[in-house]
């Protein structure tokens, strides 16, 4: 568990970097685009923004999918990671065509479990059942008021 916390964190800081933050906002903030576009960028040099943010992805999600770390530990990274799938993949796909590397697969992979297993529904049944009913209240209410927290039950999850 230590190695999976210093991990964590390890990945967390790159993550929460300004550098890395903005490229992020960088990648959100494109629109999707055709291969064909795509492969003429890739010829000129693609951005750096969207090779840092295609690599550290793939690193994460590589990492857990061959279990060096915990997906429940790692969820809410990948389910950005998922988010920002269909802005890499015109990218991934012509740079798989001009170097013949599966680049970024771990990347789509990832998204795509994302996908098949409802990510948000994911993250969410990971905590005990009673914070379940705290955040759907919430989820519910419009607009949005915190709910005060009630002490729990003995033997209550």
């Amino acid at each position: 568990m230590a190695n999976q916390l210093a991990g964590y964190l390890a990945l967390f800081k790159q993550f929460s970097s300004p550098e890395m933050s903005e490229a992020r906002k960088f990648v959100a903030s494109l629109d999707i685009c055709d291969e064909r576009s795509a492969a003429a960028q890739v010829e000129a040099g693609l951005d750096p923004r969207i090779l840092a943010v295609g690599n550290f992805f793939n690193e994460v999600s590589g990492l857990v999918r061959s279990h060096v770390l915990e997906r429940n530990l790692f969820m809410t990274m990948l389910w950005q990671s998922s988010t920002l799938w269909p802005k890499l993949a015109p990218y991934t796909f012509a740079l798989r065509r001009k170097q013949r590397v599966a680049i970024w697969s771990d990347v789509q992979y990832m998204a795509q479990l994302a996908k098949s297993e409802d990510m948000p529904r994911m993250i969410k049944r990971s905590y005990p059942r009673w914070f379940r009913r705290v955040l759907d209240k919430e989820m519910a209410a419009a607009p949005f008021e915190p709910t005060t927290f009630r002490k729990r039950r003995s033997g209550e999850r």
